[in-house]
Formats: structure tokens, C-alpha cells, sequence
């Protein structure tokens, strides 16, 4: 019988598990990785060949794309868009052409997705470049007032005003800003929000590797006793047979004789 899932098996050590990764979460990482390539490296023979057989105007404004027959390559990218595209940002450079309103260049994502109401037809296609001026952003510019929440997330975003530089894409995650595997794991499998687990010290104790997995099967109420059978639905007595009062748990005995 076997107490621990895959899904604890397959975190990182730090949250619980072994370190190993799922087949699933390994795949969407690799594919959101060909889409980071596909958009940094354009020139890119390959990347070339993708855009001239895919992006054409009728696969663009149709409804549904999925009708339309595509290589593996370009329904893998298409797979692994919503991963991509959660966690990428563009990184503004001197006079941006990014659109200040669609465009991924806010911390907390497009602007139009924080703000109800249609937008005047003069106003959608205002650049980053058409806002802003060398002493900050002129809001004078904008055909409403945004809330003051907004405008301090926008102010929060370095600008290039001065210096020369293009537009990048940046991953959120990475203090280098390039998409790293690890991150497109942990995003692919719904792990960026799981708390870091107690147990990490296990791995660091000089000690055989079958001591170290005792105290992790502990951790993680896997060690085959009649209380976590009891745990478990199984109908069985939970009291030690030789002491009849004293219940058979030997994880908070173990972790209190550590401390």
C-alpha cells in the first residue's frame, strides 16, 4: 500500500516531495519554453516557418482556430500559450510602441483587464510612447482618470526616457528576466502557491538515505502503524497491543525527541 500520492512525490524537496517531475507538468514546462524561444528568437529559420504557415489573416480572425490542420510543433505551442503567457512581461525600452492598454507590460498585467467600459476609438491604440515625457508620465493624455492604484503600479514600472533600448520580453520569475524551466514546472503543475514544507532539514541529516526516507514517511503519516491504518478507514484496533492505552503514532514522539 502505497500512502504517499504522486503528487507528493512529484513537488520539490523544499515543498514536500523528491524532487522527481511529473511527465505532464515536465511537458507543458518544455513546450512554454519553445514558446519563449519562438517569441525571442524571430529571425530563427524555424520560427520563420512557423509564422509564414500559421499566422495568416484567416487563422487570426478566425473563431476557431482548432479547425484549421497544424504540425504538432504549433499545437504543442498552442497548448502551452496560457502557461506562457500568465507569467511574461514586456520590459518598456525608449520610446515603446507596446500599447498601453493590451499589451503585458504591467506588473498586474494589461491595464484594460483592471478597467471596466469601452475605450473611445481615439484612445486604443495609445502607445507607452504617446504617455510618457521625460520628467514621468503625462495622464493629461488619457481620456479618463485612472484609480490611484493603477497609476502606482504603472509608476512602479521602470521606463526608459532617455537611454537607448528596445522593447523585451521578461519572465516574471527570474531575476535575469529568460524563462526558466524550473518556474514553467512549478506554474504547469499549480505549485507557486503551496506552502514550503517543514520537513526540508530530512535532507541535510548525515545519515543513510533509508533514515532519511523513515523520517519522511513520518512527516507525511506514511509509516504502516495501526493509527494511520485506523487514519485510513481501515477497521482495526489503534492501541498497542502490549500497552492497550498508548496509540500506535510515532511521528510526534520521533520529532519531539529531535527537537
Amino acid at each position: 500500500m502505497q500512502w504517499a500520492s504522486g503528487g507528493e512525490v512529484t513537488k520539490p524537496k523544499e515543498m514536500g516531495g523528491f524532487g522527481l517531475q511529473s511527465a505532464k507538468g515536465r511537458n507543458s514546462a518544455l513546450l512554454a519554453k519553445l514558446n519563449w524561444r519562438f517569441h525571442i528568437e524571430k529571425e530563427a529559420q524555424w520560427a520563420k516557418v512557423l509564422r509564414f504557415m500559421y499566422y495568416t489573416r484567416q487563422r487570426v480572425n478566425s473563431r476557431s482556430e482548432s479547425k484549421h490542420s497544424s504540425s504538432p510543433i504549433w499545437k504543442g505551442l498552442k497548448k502551452s500559450e496560457a502557461i506562457f503567457k500568465e507569467r511574461i512581461k514586456c520590459v518598456p525600452g525608449h520610446e515603446s510602441n507596446l500599447n498601453f492598454w493590451a499589451d503585458y507590460w504591467s506588473n498586474r498585467g494589461p491595464i484594460r483587464s483592471r478597467i471596466q467600459g469601452p475605450l473611445p476609438l481615439d484612445s486604443v491604440n495609445l502607445t507607452i510612447k504617446d504617455l510618457t515625457a521625460p520628467y514621468g508620465w503625462n495622464w493629461s493624455k488619457l481620456p479618463f482618470e485612472l484609480p490611484t492604484e493603477i497609476k502606482a503600479n504603472i509608476q512602479a514600472v521602470p521606463v526608459s526616457t532617455m537611454a537607448r533600448s528596445n522593447d523585451k520580453l521578461a519572465w516574471k520569475f527570474s531575476t535575469k528576466g529568460e524563462l526558466d524551466l524550473k518556474s514553467a514546472y512549478l506554474l504547469a503543475s499549480n505549485l507557486m502557491e503551496v506552502e514550503p514544507f517543514p520537513g526540508s532539514w530530512i535532507w541535510k541529516l548525515q545519515t543513510l538515505p533509508g533514515i532519511q526516507m523513515f523520517f519522511w514517511k513520518c512527516k507525511h503519516n506514511s509509516i504502516k502503524v495501526k493509527n494511520y491504518l485506523v487514519n485510513q478507514g481501515i477497521p482495526t484496533n489503534a492501541s498497542c497491543p502490549l500497552y492497550v492505552m498508548i496509540k500506535l503514532n510515532p511521528s510526534p514522539m520521533l520529532f519531539e525527541i529531535a527537537k
